[in-house]
C-alpha cells in the first residue's frame, strides 16, 4: 500500500492541473498530515520513481519496508544520480534481511565506496540543512531535535548537561 501511495503521489506530481506550489497543501489536507510531511512525501515519491526505481520496486512488491526504502533515499540524497544507482545496486540484495541500523551502515558504506571524493561536498550540503525542531507532547512535555555537525551537537549536549546538573 505504501508503494501504491508513492506511485500515486509521483503520478499526481507529474500531472497536477493546478499551481505546483499548492500541491503539498492539497496532499496534506487529503492525507490529514502537516504540509511539510506532504512536501517530504512528494519529494520522496519523485526520488523513488526517478532516481531509485529498484528500491521503489522492492517496496511496491513488499520485499522491503518503507523505512528501509526511505533510508536508501535519504542516504543517497546528496550524491549524483549515477552514484545513487550504484549504491542502490550494492545494497538492495541485503535490505530484506537487514535491521535498520545495518541498512544505514550498508548505505553509508556504499556511498563512501562509490563516491569517496564527494564526502566533503556531502558534508557541506548537510550543513546547509542544520536546524532545531520541537514537538509538543502530552502532559506539558515536548521534544527538541538538533540536526547539526558532530562538534556542534557535542557542545550543545555539554552545555545542556551542565545546565541540568546546576538546576
Amino acid at each position: 500500500l505504501q508503494g501504491c501511495q508513492i506511485a500515486d503521489l509521483a503520478e499526481l506530481s507529474g500531472s497536477y492541473p493546478g499551481l505546483r506550489e499548492f500541491l503539498p497543501t492539497e496532499i496534506a489536507l487529503a492525507l490529514g498530515v502537516a504540509e511539510t510531511t506532504a512536501s517530504r512525501k512528494l519529494d520522496e515519491a519523485q526520488a523513488f520513481t526517478t532516481r531509485l526505481p529498484a528500491t521503489f520496486a522492492a517496496l511496491h512488491a513488499g520485499r522491503i519496508s518503507e523505512r528501509k526504502a526511505r533510508a536508501v533515499q535519504q542516504g543517497t540524497a546528496d550524491v549524483p544520480d549515477e552514484v545513487a544507482a550504484l549504491v542502490e545496486r550494492d545494497v538492495l540484495p541485503d535490505l530484506p534481511t537487514s535491521t535498520m541500523p545495518q541498512v544505514h551502515d550498508l548505505v553509508a558504506a556504499a556511498v563512501i565506496r562509490r563516491d569517496p571524493y564527494g564526502a566533503q561536498d556531502r558534508h557541506e550540503q548537510a550543513r546547509e540543512r542544520r536546524g532545531v525542531t520541537r514537538r509538543h507532547l502530552p502532559d506539558g512535555m515536548a521534544t527538541m531535535t538538533v540536526f547539526s555537525t558532530l562538534p556542534d551537537v557535542a557542545a550543545i549536549h555539554l552545555a545542556l548537561t551542565a545546565m541540568s546538573e546546576a538546576a
